[in-house]
């Protein structure tokens, strides 16, 4: 089983464009998820000229081109071109597939949620997710369903109820969700591709520990306290059973700017980088000093 990390940036998102893929990649090579040695491979969805890519991001990193009959075949919302995460011809069925959004940033340890064993649709002997339940165990094997990794959203921002940034699955296993993303008009319904997958998805969505994922917001201070404030209401009483950041300690703020030696929690590991106006996450002094 080959194990894949894929983002996607195109010409039509004025949201995520190139350097916002290479400073993920750098995370994860910061992180020495992508080493030779490692199971990893690297891929970026996208309509961008390959050669731009390549300049940018190495000759290692996989391009999956977005198909297009002209300049007008673009999706209303470029959230559904995660749909050809599901859906291409560079992975093999059974591969685990992890989609990270292009404004993220991993931390440590985000390795052993990467390494997470996820179930097989229909088939829960090998997963090894602390926070699935016996139900979800259950009506996976007895309904012959697939799986999806992603984080409850306890940000109090957005109205969905998982956030968007992450989501962990075993390619070839949801067939059911490939077909509804071929159905245009079905897509013309939802706002985004998280409202269409939260209100489609046929299979089972299991959340990670708590605040595994989370968002900051460049240059506003008002906006992440409110985070710090949700993240003390909806993750710190968790924390006591879904502490999962070795190396971290579980009464952490979610963000520490006055601390000696505390920045960043450890417990949230993938870290949406929220841009306002596109603004360079480099103008922000704060993430520039922990984590640029």
């Amino acid at each position: 089983m080959a194990m894949h990390i894929v983002t996607t940036c195109t010409t039509d998102d004025p949201s995520r464009n190139i350097e916002d893929v290479r400073r993920l990649k750098k995370s994860l090579d910061r992180n020495r998820i992508l080493e030779l040695d490692t199971p990893w491979t690297f891929s970026v969805i996208s309509d961008y000229d390959r050669k731009e890519i390549r300049e940018v991001l190495g000759e290692r990193t996989r391009i999956i081109a977005v198909e297009r009959e002209d300049e007008n075949d673009v999706y209303h919302d470029p959230s559904f071109y995660v749909g050809y995460a599901f859906n291409n011809y560079h992975f093999n069925s059974e591969d685990k597939v992890v989609y990270f959004d292009a404004n993220v940033m991993v931390k440590n340890p985000v390795a052993s949620l990467l390494y997470e064993g996820l179930p097989d649709r229909g088939d829960c002997k090998h997963a090894s997710i602390s926070t699935m339940t016996y139900e979800q165990r259950e009506k996976i094997e007895a309904e012959n369903l697939p799986a999806i990794y992603m984080c409850e959203n306890w940000t109090g921002k957005g109205d969905t109820k998982y956030l968007p940034y992450f989501m962990m699955f075993h390619y070839g296993q949801n067939n059911e969700l490939v077909s509804i993303l071929e159905d245009e008009e079905k897509i013309k319904q939802y706002p985004t591709f998280q409202h269409l997958l939260e209100a489609e998805y046929n299979g089972v969505i299991i959340r990670t520990p708590a605040g595994t994922v989370g968002s900051y917001r460049v240059n506003d201070n008002d906006y992440n306290d409110d985070l710090i404030a949700a993240y003390e209401k909806n993750v710190r009483p968790l924390l006591s059973t879904e502490f999962s950041a070795p190396g971290g300690e579980e009464e952490e703020r979610y963000i520490s700017r006055d601390h000696h030696y505390r920045d960043f929690c450890r417990q949230t590991r993938v870290l949406h980088l929220d841009r306002p106006d596109n603004v360079d996450p480099a103008e922000d002094y704060y993430l520039e000093l922990w984590l640029l």
